[in-house]
């Protein structure tokens, strides 16, 4: 388990402590990681106008703020031999879930399956680009707002350019929040100082909530993973940058320090990467095959279960160690 911890700390820039509020808030986003994808695999998201709201509540911000705290957590000092071997860790891992993901599930195509990544595993190269490309550039370029304009540029941009493999587009278009965290940890600047807004954010989020009652399109941060169809598309991305940083802090204000919640948010790395079992091979066998009529409620339990049962796991020093093998 200590084992995996400092893969952790490698993949999501911890330089070791770690912070309780910061954990607190990977924790929470964790979660919503693990509901998001347990909704979106459901007929409700299609059905039901809660659902949808939900989907698309979430999935305006979730990944978006867990970015932007994967930006705050790298760290820059890092000597660049350091940070090969941990983005070396980050890319064993990745080979190792899209293989047993592609043999257990297929598509069987053993000749790209590592350049088209399996479900949410798309995260782990765009976090090995976002911190060597990150790291280069926060060192090259010295003026903060300079640097924030180039990688919204390079996400309202990348839309036009017809490239899907490694998770491409995502990658570009989530990049502004990566270099946003970069930016507030060069300039030390504490997460916790935004509590103080949290009347305000809490006032907000339920806002977004509504709106997306009200209007009943579902429109999310997942529509970012391809490149425009049309201007729709294009407009999505832009209105992810905006709202969806304001959501990221709004979220990130609300968000308590909890002592289980902190111990999440060490293991959101585990719980990452293997929720997807819970999601592509048991969900199914549950819901599809059972005849079983899924609703909100059910929803809700599912998520909440798997999302327990994962925690307890996270225990498990053999699951651990096969994350992290080299450690």
């Amino acid at each position: 388990s200590a084992n995996c911890d400092m893969l952790q700390s490698d993949v999501l820039g911890r330089p070791g402590g770690g912070n309780p509020f910061v954990d607190s808030v990977k924790g929470s986003l964790i979660f919503l990681v693990v509901l998001g994808h347990v909704v979106f695999q459901s007929e409700t998201v299609y059905t039901s106008r809660w659902i949808s709201a939900i989907i698309s509540w979430i999935w305006f911000f979730h990944m978006p703020a867990f970015v932007f705290i994967s930006g705050y957590l790298t760290n820059t000092k890092k000597v660049m031999s350091k940070q090969l071997v941990s983005c070396g860790h980050i890319l064993f891992t990745y080979i190792l879930m899209q293989t047993v993901l592609t043999v257990v599930y297929g598509p069987h195509d053993l000749f790209n399956y590592l350049l088209i990544p399996q479900y949410a595993m798309w995260y782990l190269p765009a976090l090995v680009v976002w911190r060597l490309l990150g790291v280069k550039i926060i060192t090259l370029i010295k003026n903060d707002y300079f640097l924030l304009l180039l990688s919204i540029l390079i996400s309202i941009g990348s839309g036009f350019v017809p490239i899907k493999v490694l998770g491409f587009q995502r990658i570009c278009a989530f990049f502004p929040f990566f270099i946003s965290g970069m930016i507030l940890r060069k300039h030390g600047i504490k997460l916790e100082r935004f509590s103080k807004y949290r009347y305000l954010s809490i006032a907000f989020l339920l806002l977004m909530f509504v709106s997306f009652m009200v209007f009943n399109r579902t429109i999310c941060s997942g529509m970012c993973n391809i490149p425009y169809k049309n201007i729709f598309q294009l407009f999505t991305r832009f209105s992810v940058l905006i709202i969806g940083s304001i959501m990221s802090f709004a979220w990130i204000s609300v968000t308590p320090t909890i002592k289980w919640l902190s111990y999440i948010g060490r293991k959101s790395l585990f719980v990452y990467c293997y929720h997807v079992f819970f999601i592509v091979g048991i969900l199914p066998n549950i819901w599809i095959k059972t005849g079983i009529n899924t609703n909100e409620i059910l929803i809700i339990l599912y998520a909440t279960v798997s999302f327990v049962l994962l925690v307890i796991l996270s225990k498990s020093a053999l699951l651990n160690k096969i994350l992290s093998p080299f450690k």
